[in-house]
């Protein structure tokens, strides 16, 4: 039987679930975590002598007006405990993604103010991860009965109050994810060149000002490319998973990833 999915969310049931029943899922776990690039993190994610005890993956959790999540990791290590929020995005048409498109839309957003065609979508990947970021933080300051009722946002956004509500599985996740917030990082999985990536966090992500008072700290966030993954399944033998790359063919595979990082196949 063969079981194909379609998209970011298809790539990610496959990947996780190939993971889940692999022979050392959380030492294998810890070694994709390697692949994440964090450009202004003073210390690796994970030292090498950090062992991952356990890991709790949550696959398109809700967070109800601050958006849905394409993966929450939840990690106990031998010394800590760490939380990632990760978002992932494919292209869907013939041209490439350029992360610097999709980063100008979301300062569109921002500065759109009340003209409602140029408010911030939500489905944008910077939009998503800001939104995780303000639920965040406010879940550290202990808000989560203000999170439950909904907090302000300015006017460039869609909702001018965005809460948590009383949905009992979202408020489940919460109170999982509470006890990981102290160490949270954001990641954005791409179809992008990862050195374009690393140049794009360093001279574009850095030096962006967010000109209102809501939470901004581009600190901990990080980045993978779709390459990494596909680099991962293949010395991992991830059968299912690389099926799922044939499938979805240009979507993260086109002619511009072929050429410049696809990883060159063994004879």
């Amino acid at each position: 039987m063969d079981i194909i999915g379609y998209s970011e969310r298809g790539m990610i049931n496959s990947f996780f679930y190939e993971l889940k029943y692999s022979r050392e899922p959380l030492k294998i776990l810890k070694d994709v975590l390697t692949y994440i690039s964090f450009p202004f993190k003073k210390t690796d994610l994970l030292k090498s002598e950090d062992i991952i005890i356990s890991a709790k993956v949550l696959i398109e959790q809700s967070f109800a007006d601050f958006g849905t999540s394409d993966i929450v990791l939840l990690l106990d290590t031998s010394k800590e405990k760490y939380s990632i929020f990760l978002e992932a995005k494919v292209k869907t048409d013939s041209g490439r993604f350029h992360i610097d498109n999709v980063f100008n839309e979301f300062k569109k957003g921002i500065i759109g103010g009340g003209i409602l065609h140029k408010k911030l979508k939500q489905s944008n990947l910077f939009a998503q991860i800001y939104y995780k970021m303000q639920f965040v933080d406010a879940l550290r300051c202990g808000n989560l009965e203000d999170l439950k009722n909904g907090i302000e946002f300015p006017e460039y956004s869609t909702k001018s109050t965005r809460g948590l509500g009383k949905n009992k599985i979202v408020l489940k996740a919460i109170n999982k994810i509470t006890e990981y917030c102290n160490n949270v990082s954001y990641v954005i999985l791409v179809p992008e060149v990862k050195s374009y990536l690393d140049d794009f966090f360093r001279n574009t992500l850095k030096k962006y000002e967010m000109t209102n008072k809501t939470y901004w700290n581009v600190e901990d966030w990080g980045y993978l490319s779709w390459s990494d993954i596909y680099k991962f399944c293949e010395l991992n033998n991830f059968k299912d998973t690389l099926r799922n790359f044939e499938f979805n063919g240009n979507q993260i595979q086109d002619e511009y990833w072929l050429k410049h990082y696809r990883p060159e196949k063994k004879e």
